[in-house]
């Protein structure tokens, strides 16, 4: 992510957040509550707790409570009807931004030939549930975003801010994004695709969908939906390794449309940390170790700390500068494990996340 992706995130949180319903969505997320009466922040801590992949991808609840169960008692508290119409309106926003700023991608909506926007990836079956990125509906896809020059009015509308503040931050993330490195990167890679190439991902994709039908995947995992989604996961990790066995244009391609793909989440990722969350929060750093990803343009770290995240993909400032960006980590897990010390027990919390950098 440039500095340029980041203001211009930044600008656009800055923007959407005064909206009453996004303020009110957020405040319960944080544990305040919205309404006299309403338990409706602890009840969603206890959900979050056995389903930590909702509070990864809050701007998507919407579509993903109703694939849980336990959701009765939100229904049931004083503001949850209130938080359930909010949940709906942001998540109409947010895909409605996200799928935009894809629209712009050469080969949108559906010439991809790639297992990761494929009707039967794990980010397009069931709404993307249970994966944690972000999906890639077909529904959306083919709403015809790739005419139209911006979705101010609708994202505006929705949550209820000045349009042309909401049009004037969308055109500076849209111009920001077209201009970094990894934008260019798959334009480049795209256009390098021969017909030969053409072929080869063809045969990709058709073996990807072999291994992912649905009656396949029944005769391996006929219920259980981790287990399916893991399996499609499998199928995508195979179609890579054979893309990069390839090599040429073909893994470049697959290489560059992970890269573009992963920066559009970071944007989602930073959006909703401003939006609904706040400033990350400041975390000392102890001993650390780093793995850098040369094909992926990413840093991974792993390092130890007294502070505890609050949820998966929350975005954290680290006391030390890694990067153009300073110290900006985004949270892919955590876990805590107690040590005595004296008469008393200490948490030492172990924390891996990616690096928000200027490459990545």
């Amino acid at each position: 992510m440039t500095h340029a992706v980041w203001d211009a995130t930044a600008e656009l949180a800055d923007v959407l957040r005064p909206s009453a319903v996004v303020s009110r969505f957020g405040g319960n997320l944080r544990g305040l509550p919205q309404r006299s009466g309403s338990d409706l922040p602890r009840l969603l801590q206890e959900l979050f707790a056995g389903y930590g992949h909702l509070n990864a991808q809050p701007l998507l609840l919407s579509l993903n409570l109703g694939h849980v169960p336990g959701t009765e008692s939100l229904v049931n508290d004083p503001a949850g009807e209130e938080f359930r119409d909010d949940s709906v309106i942001v998540t109409r926003a947010s895909m409605g931004i996200v799928e935009w700023l894809r629209s712009r991608m050469p080969r949108y909506p559906i010439r991809f030939k790639l297992p990761y926007t494929d009707p039967n990836s794990s980010r397009v079956a069931d709404h993307g549930f249970p994966d944690s990125h972000w999906p890639w509906l077909l529904d959306l896809r083919k709403a015809g975003l790739q005419k139209v020059p911006t979705v101010a009015p609708q994202v505006a509308g929705d949550v209820g801010v000045e349009e042309q503040a909401v049009r004037a931050a969308l055109a500076a993330l849209s111009d920001a994004l077209m201009a970094s490195p990894v934008w260019a990167r798959y334009v480049t890679g795209e256009a390098a695709l021969t017909g030969s190439d053409e072929g080869v991902l063809d045969e990709l994709v058709l073996a990807y969908r072999s291994k992912t039908r649905a009656d396949v995947i029944d005769v391996v995992e006929p219920g259980r939906v981790m287990r399916r989604m893991q399996h499609r996961h499998a199928a995508v990790r195979e179609a890579e390794d054979r893309a990069r066995l390839h090599g040429g244009a073909v893994a470049e391609y697959y290489a560059a449309f992970r890269a573009i793909d992963k920066t559009l989440g970071d944007i989602v990722t930073l959006l909703t940390q401003l939006m609904l969350y706040g400033p990350p929060q400041e975390v000392t750093m102890r001993r650390a170790s780093w793995r850098r990803h040369e094909e992926e343009q990413r840093l991974d770290v792993s390092f130890k700390t007294d502070g505890f995240p609050q949820r998966l993909n929350e975005v954290i400032r680290l006391n030390v500068e890694i990067s153009p960006l300073g110290g900006l980590v985004i949270v892919e897990g955590y876990s805590v494990s107690l040590h005595r010390r004296g008469e008393h027990f200490i948490e030492d919390v172990q924390v891996t996340g990616v690096v928000l950098s200027e490459s990545a």
